[in-house]
Parts: structure tokens; C-alpha cells; sequence
């Protein structure tokens, strides 16, 4: 009797529990969008950016959301607060807890403030005005013409073909990762402001110069059948492929011994070389070697010899701290090495061939006591040396 009481008192504190949960999941209101107060914002290095979501319906229960962003360009400091750390255009994500509703906002930092970042860019060529503003993926607004902020967004363009004058507007694509001009009438091209250009294409083009010493994360380059005097890569360290030949005068082609080896190399066929002149000073950082002291020679070292050797052998090091050598094995035989005092040091020479690649071992005979200097030049106007002292 005593148990059957105890299960009658207790029962209904076992069952209200249960049924209580069951009455609030019923009552519980559930997010069904979210939408952030903005699609995309400019703003500087070192500046702010709060952005604001909206979560529908107003009266949902779990408001709670969560911010992601690249943190290369923006630091990301919680409630909707961005610091932006890195020149470029990003992307901000928020996500709500409840249901994984998303929305995003593009957001672009530049070095320096953007000024009047809606005002139209004064596009002067009328079929490159129409090209973009016909382009609804350039012209995110529909009007009748492209903002500063709209050219900042753009990462590629191909206007090629298209009876192009001049595109002295450029510079406000700031952003532009890959370009292709190639067969316009185009004559010059400001590059200084594209410093995330990796691809340009600008062949055919009636280019008379080109320069592309700001454009350090350039990795691919056509711009042959031009009329282009002087390019100088030297400053282009990620470039892989070249084809600058066939222009309608002489290229003179600045270049350093790695790209010679790699980047010209890869160009394989001679119609790509055509018109080309190679401008290149292969001592520049170089070093001297010898089979007689531990450590390679700075440009203008000394060493000192004993007369009782006959000779010693020795070498030129690249920048890299590598034998120079060079698919071409031309480049080292126009090297013509002299010694001051042909009494105390002559100089042998004897070519090394390793497959494809090609190095030059010399030696230096010693003859008598004194003092030499021992110098290599290179197209009469590079040269290297050092001085040799037999004691």
C-alpha cells in the first residue's frame, strides 16, 4: 500500500518535465536568413570596418553568428570587426549557428584611401568604355559607367581584338592579376600601380616600350610583335615564360644568368628569338673559386701563391654560389681572360661539357715571382678579376 502511494505522489514530477521540453521546442521561433548591411566596402591599410547582420525574422530566438574572413588581408576581431592588415580584395562570411544561413560581403584594402571610390572612371577610348560597361560581371551597378571601386574588384580582363587605342585608365584595376590587350592599337601601357599582375598579353600591340620593373609577381609575358627597344626582367625573379621576339626592330633584352638558363631557355623556337639581343652581365654577384684556397674570391680579392706549385686551377661561381654555365655554350667562349704580367701568370683555358649545360675550367700557370692581376670580360664590357701574388 505504502509503495503504491509513494508511485501515485511522485509520478506527475516524473512526467512535467518531459512535457515541459516538448512545450518549448514547439515555442521556439527558428532563424531563417541572415543579410549583412552591405555587399562590398573600400577601405586603407590600417582601417577599420564594422559590419552589421541582420537576422530574420527579427524575433528568432538564437541570433548568435559567426564572422570568417582570409586573415592575410583583415584581421578579424570578433562581433563584425575587421582590421585591414594587407593590400587586395577579400571576402567576409557570416553564418549563423542556427540553420548555417550565410551571407558575404567583398571587401577591397588598398595602400592608400581609395578617393571617391563611387565617381566614374573618364575612360577616353569609346569601344573600351562600352566593352566594360556592357561587362555586368565589371559593372556590378548596371549604370553607365565603371567606378573606381568596381575596377578595384577586377582580377581578369581580356580586351583583345577589339580595335583598342589606349587604355590610359589601367592604373585604377589596381587589382588586376591577369590582362590580355594583345592585337589593339595600343602604344603604351602604365603598369607601375598592377603590383599583383602574374599573366600580361600585349602582342601585337604597336608597343614602342614596356616596363615592367613593378610588376615583381609577374610569371607569364607575350609581348612579341611589337616595336619594343628595351626590356629589362631582371627584376622579375617569378617569371617562367617569355616570348618577347619578332619585333619590327631590335630588342635589346636585359636579363639576369638565371633567367638566361631557365626563362630564354624554356622559349624554344628561334621565331620567338627573333630581333632579340641578350644584354646580360654574367659576373654581376659573381665569385671566384680556386683548387687552392677554401673560400671563393670576392670580385677584386687577392691570394697568395707558392712559387714551388706549377699552377692552380680555378673558376667562376654564379650568384647562387654554382659553377657558371649555360646552355649556350657561346656565352663563356666570348669571356677573354688576360693576365697583367704574362711573366708571373698565364692563362689556359679548356672547355667542360656536362649534357647540355657547359662550364669553363682555367688554369693559371705560374712562371716567376711577382704580381699579376688575372681578368675576365665579357662582350668588352663586364668584366671580373682578381690578383694573384707568387711569393
Amino acid at each position: 500500500m505504502k509503495s503504491t502511494f509513494l508511485k501515485a505522489l511522485f509520478a506527475p514530477a516524473l512526467i512535467l518535465p518531459v512535457v515541459f521540453v516538448a512545450c518549448h521546442d514547439e515555442d521556439k521561433i527558428e532563424v531563417s536568413g541572415v543579410k549583412l548591411n552591405t555587399t562590398y566596402n573600400t577601405i586603407s591599410l590600417g582601417d577599420n570596418l564594422t559590419l552589421k547582420a541582420n537576422i530574420y525574422p527579427e524575433n528568432a530566438d538564437n541570433k548568435s553568428v559567426k564572422w570568417q574572413c582570409d586573415e592575410t588581408y583583415l584581421h578579424n576581431n570578433g562581433s563584425g570587426n575587421f582590421l585591414g592588415i594587407k593590400a587586395g580584395v577579400t571576402t567576409i562570411y557570416v553564418i549563423t549557428n542556427d540553420g548555417g544561413f550565410k551571407d558575404s560581403c567583398k571587401v577591397i584594402i588598398t595602400e592608400l584611401p581609395l578617393e571617391n571610390p563611387t565617381k566614374n572612371i573618364d575612360i577616353k577610348d569609346e569601344k573600351l568604355r562600352e566593352l566594360l560597361v556592357n561587362d555586368r560581371s565589371i559593372n556590378t551597378d548596371g549604370d553607365e559607367g565603371i567606378s573606381r571601386a568596381e575596377a578595384t574588384l577586377v582580377k581578369s580582363l581580356d580586351i583583345s581584338g577589339q580595335g583598342i587605342s589606349s587604355f590610359d585608365e589601367l592604373n585604377n584595376f589596381i587589382f588586376l592579376e591577369e590582362l590580355n590587350c594583345s592585337n589593339n592599337s595600343i602604344t603604351s601601357l602604365d603598369l607601375s600601380k598592377l603590383k599583383n599582375l602574374r599573366v600580361l598579353r600585349c602582342s601585337n600591340t604597336q608597343l614602342t616600350q614596356l616596363d615592367i620593373s613593378q610588376n615583381t609577381e609577374l610569371s607569364t609575358l607575350v609581348c612579341n610583335k611589337n616595336s619594343i627597344d628595351t626590356l629589362d626582367i631582371r627584376n622579375n625573379k617569378k617569371l617562367e615564360d617569355l616570348f618577347c621576339g619578332s619585333q619590327t626592330n631590335t630588342l635589346n633584352l636585359e636579363l639576369t644568368v638565371n633567367q638566361f638558363n631557365t626563362v630564354w631557355e624554356k622559349n624554344g623556337s628561334d621565331a620567338d628569338k627573333n630581333n632579340v639581343k641578350i644584354l646580360m652581365n654574367i659576373f654581376e654577384n659573381a665569385s671566384i673559386k680556386t683548387d687552392i684556397l677554401s673560400a671563393p674570391l670576392k670580385n677584386g680579392g687577392s691570394m697568395t701563391v707558392n712559387p714551388t706549385n706549377t699552377h692552380f686551377n680555378f673558376s667562376i661561381l654564379d650568384n647562387e654560389g654554382k659553377e657558371l654555365s649555360f646552355f649556350d655554350k657561346t656565352i663563356l667562349q666570348k669571356i677573354v681572360w688576360t693576365s697583367s704580367d704574362e711573366r708571373v701568370i698565364a692563362i689556359h683555358t679548356q672547355e667542360e661539357q656536362e649534357g647540355n649545360m657547359n662550364s669553363l675550367s682555367l688554369s693559371a700557370w705560374i712562371k716567376a715571382y711577382g704580381t699579376a692581376i688575372i681578368k675576365g670580360t665579357f662582350n668588352d664590357e663586364y668584366s671580373i678579376s682578381f690578383t694573384v701574388n707568387v711569393e
